[in-house]
């Protein structure tokens, strides 16, 4: 059974010259949300917050790309 769950995600995210995206994944009530997954559109890369909802993700620089966020 899917439950649908509305998560409102205070993403707090930076990139720096290493071309790679940090940040913190949170809910509405400011708790950390782990095992959320980050990818990057139309790519095969990603990975997942951990246990501080946490995340890194190498990024290209060189070209605009977004950043897919799901959680179940």
């Amino acid at each position: 059974m899917k439950h649908l769950i509305t998560l409102v995600l205070i993403i707090s995210c930076s990139v720096s010259f290493a071309q790679e995206v940090v940040g913190t994944i949170t809910n509405s009530s400011s708790e950390n949300l782990e095992g959320v997954n980050i990818s990057i559109a139309k790519t095969s890369l990603g990975t997942v917050s951990n246990i501080d909802g946490s995340f890194q993700l190498k990024v290209n620089a060189n070209r605009k790309q977004t950043l897919l966020f799901s959680f179940i």
